[in-house]
């Protein structure tokens, strides 16, 4: 069984982490497993500099895949700060009392007193280093009334990355029943449905609150210490929601990463934003066509994008002639109604984007 680090001395964090696993596949171990009882350098200036930092520290030293995290808290009158110096605001020998009398009197006369936590976890594994930036949530993320709690469950662990997100028809409305014929023939519109049954506000509310940016018919700017990434989103265009407005004023920036964002991948969306100059498209909706066959493929895509598009990252052409990537996840979940999944494994995707 292969061992991986988590580099903490933190046994509740160990714990957690370890119950994320799938059982068998692998054994994560934490500092003190190792024998390492003294705290780990961190004396880079940014919160991925301390991250990769640890996780290196722990290969070079004792040879194992590791990973490890770094967090700290950005208030905005303060420019970000305290930031990566979040332990040692007051400086190096203060305690947290020290740091908390602190950063009340940098506020005291700040109206604005908003903050965030940010964490960043870096991955040292088979030779490569990874840095995780940020999350995007493509939609449709209930199949019940009673499920916000645990819709908010699954993406606590991640609110405290940067993050965006785009709604879908089963944020506002419940799946509704309907034979396997219908749902391997062709999409057809949904009835007319006017007022949500789903929970999607409250779930809204948190993700606002934890600083992601909500795309549905809207644009916005990530700024990471990798680079900028410039934002422009769709609402769902499986019930007529898509409204394509203005980038924000970033998307020319020369440095910026363009990422659109949709749930269900219609041509006329994927098009549209191919054509403004979106570097990446990022959807979802297909389930993967959720019913494939081997050595054929998605048998549907519930949308009118083509088969080869049901999953992945693929090349699109718009109609006058511009391209960009277009990544298609396949999503974790089913409908309540066909909780089955043939020859398309669910999945969240891990993207790396590198400068062309």
């Amino acid at each position: 069984m292969r061992t991986l680090v988590f580099a903490t001395h933190n046994l509740h964090k160990l714990r957690e982490v370890r119950d994320m696993l799938p059982a068998g596949e692998m054994e994560l171990v934490g500092l003190t497993d190792l024998g390492q009882t003294a705290p780990l350098p961190e004396t880079a200036d940014t919160l991925q500099g301390n991250a990769l930092q640890k996780a290196r520290f722990v290969k070079a030293h004792y040879g194992y895949d590791c990973f490890a995290d770094d967090t700290g808290l950005e208030v905005e009158a303060l420019g970000g700060a305290p930031g990566v110096y979040s332990a040692r605001y007051a400086g190096e020998d203060c305690d947290s009392a020290a740091n908390v009398r602190k950063l009340l009197a940098a506020l005291a006369d700040a109206p604005n007193r908003r903050a965030r936590f940010r964490t960043v976890i870096a991955l040292v594994m088979d030779g490569r280093e990874h840095l995780f930036d940020m999350v995007v949530a493509t939609g449709d993320n209930f199949g019940s009334t009673e499920a916000l709690d645990m819709v908010m469950d699954a993406y606590r662990p991640f609110l405290s990355y940067p993050g965006a997100f785009v709604l879908g028809s089963n944020d506002y409305y419940s799946p509704i029943p309907k034979r396997w014929s219908r749902y391997l023939a062709r999409s057809k519109p949904h009835p007319v449905r006017v007022v949500p049954d789903l929970p999607f506000l409250p779930m809204v509310r948190q993700m606002r609150r934890a600083g992601w940016l909500d795309l549905s018919n809207a644009s916005g700017t990530l700024r990471l210490p990798t680079g900028t990434v410039s934002l422009l989103g769709t609402d769902d265009a499986h019930i007529y929601r898509d409204r394509l407005g203005a980038p924000a004023s970033s998307w020319d920036a020369p440095d910026a990463l363009r990422l659109g964002v949709t749930h269900a991948p219609y041509t006329r969306v994927v098009s549209a934003l191919t054509e403004v100059g979106s570097d990446l498209i990022l959807a979802g909706h297909t389930h993967g066509g959720q019913i494939g066959i081997p050595g054929f493929g998605a048998i549907i895509t519930n949308c009118d994008i083509s088969r080869p598009y049901a999953k992945g990252l693929k090349r699109w052409e718009a109609p006058d002639g511009s391209t960009a990537w277009l990544h298609v996840s396949a999503g974790l979940g089913t409908s309540p109604y066909a909780k089955v999944r043939i020859a398309t494994r669910p999945e969240a995707s891990l993207l790396h984007v590198y400068p062309a």
